[in-house]
């Protein structure tokens, strides 16, 4: 998961809960993709759930922590977009977990 152009302070912070998303979100697109291509039910996203929120959580310990206060704007910027852009990404797995559970649910009808 993409982590240049973030400050070595926010990169070594949110290295693990990235890792952690990453792993959920390859793990996630790949069970989808199978139960898409097998008209079977989409895994569960309760790895990215979790993910998500442990990355979340590390977000609020950088500004509870100050982290951020000490970034040039830019940098700011890249990490709260960063941030949005995963919040996206879980929705839209959600969305397509939807449509895949749908799909197998007509197969069988």
């Amino acid at each position: 998961m993409l982590a240049f152009g973030l400050s070595e302070s926010v990169r070594s912070r949110l290295a693990g809960p990235r890792a952690a998303l990453a792993e959920a979100l390859a793990a996630a697109l790949d069970g989808i993709g199978t139960a898409l291509a097998t008209c079977a039910p989409p895994p569960s996203l309760a790895p990215v759930t979790a993910a998500l929120e442990q990355y979340d959580a590390a977000m609020r310990a950088l500004r509870r922590d100050g982290i951020t206060r000490d970034l040039p704007d830019d940098d700011v910027e890249r990490v709260f977009g960063l941030a949005f852009a995963l919040e996206q990404i879980g929705r839209n797995l959600g969305d397509l977990a939807d449509r895949a559970r749908e799909a197998a649910e007509l197969s069988q009808s």
